[in-house]
C-alpha cells in the first residue's frame, strides 16, 4: 500500500489529472473503484467530510464501472463492483469473490451508494485473506502455500472441466511480473509457480479461464 498524501487537500482537487471511477462508502471512508484493471483507493476524510486528509492506493481488484456497499449475513461489509459482472470486494483484507459472471450484456456505468454502519466489533471471518471462491459452473477454492513463499509458490483449485487457463502474478500496483498459459484438468489441478526472480512484498496470483475469461485470484507473501 502506498500513501499518496498526508495533509488535508480539498476534495476537488481529487479528480484533477487522478484517477478515475466509482465511489463508495465503507465504514467512514470513501473508496474509489477503477473502470479497468487497476488498483483502489482509500479515501480518508476530515472530520466534517469537507476535505481529504488521505489517499492510499491498495491493491488490485476486478475492474467495476459502478461500486456499492452492501452487507452480508454473518460477514462482514463488503462492496460490490459492476462492470459486465458483479464482483464482491473486501477492503479489510483485499479479497474478491465473483458473485454473477456474465449477469449484464453491457457494462453498468455508474451506481448508488447508501452508507452503511460501521461493523463493531468486526466479524471473525474477516480477520484472514479469504480463499476466492465463484459460483457454480466456476473454477473454486484457490489455495496458495507456503504463503509467504519463498522461492516456489505452489497452488490448487478445483475446475468444473478441462481448459486453457492464463497464470499471472501481478503487484500491488496492477503491473504483470510474470504470466505463463497452462493446461488444467477436470477436478483438483495441483501447480507450482517459481518466485524466486521476486522482490519481497505482497503479490496477486490471478487464473483466467481463456475461454470464458471468468478469473480468479488471491494474494501471497513472497519473502527473501
Amino acid at each position: 500500500m502506498h500513501n499518496v498524501t498526508g495533509v488535508a487537500t480539498n476534495i476537488g482537487s481529487l479528480a484533477v489529472g487522478g484517477p478515475s471511477g466509482d465511489l463508495t462508502w465503507f465504514n467512514n471512508d470513501l473508496y474509489l473503484l477503477p473502470p479497468g484493471a487497476a488498483p483502489f483507493y482509500k479515501i480518508v476524510l476530515n472530520n466534517t467530510n469537507t476535505a481529504i486528509f488521505s489517499v492510499t492506493i491498495l491493491p488490485w481488484v476486478p475492474a467495476s464501472t459502478g461500486a456499492v456497499t452492501a452487507s452480508f449475513p454473518d460477514s462482514c461489509n463488503s462492496i460490490v463492483g459492476f462492470s459486465v459482472d458483479v464482483n464482491r470486494i473486501n477492503p479489510l483484507n483485499f479479497s474478491s469473490q465473483q458473485l454473477c459472471p456474465g449477469l449484464f450484456t453491457q457494462l453498468v456505468q455508474g451506481a448508488a451508494s447508501v452508507r452503511l454502519p460501521t461493523q463493531s466489533p468486526i466479524p471473525a471471518s474477516c480477520n484472514t485473506i479469504l480463499p476466492v471462491e465463484m459460483i457454480s459452473g466456476q473454477i473454486i477454492k484457490l489455495e496458495l502455500f507456503p504463503n509467504p513463499a519463498y522461492s516456489y509458490l505452489s497452488y490448487s483449485f478445483d475446475s468444473p472441466a478441462e481448459g486453457e487457463f492464463l497464470v499471472r502474478i501481478l503487484d500491488l500496483l496492477g503491473r504483470e511480473t510474470k504470466s505463463e498459459k497452462m493446461d488444467v484438468i477436470m477436478g483438483i489441478n495441483n501447480k507450482t509457480c517459481n518466485v524466486s526472480g521476486l522482490d519481497e512484498g505482497v503479490y496477486v496470483l490471478q487464473i483466467s479461464d481463456m475461454k470464458s475469461g471468468h478469473m480468479i485470484q488471491s494474494m501471497f507473501l513472497k519473502s527473501e
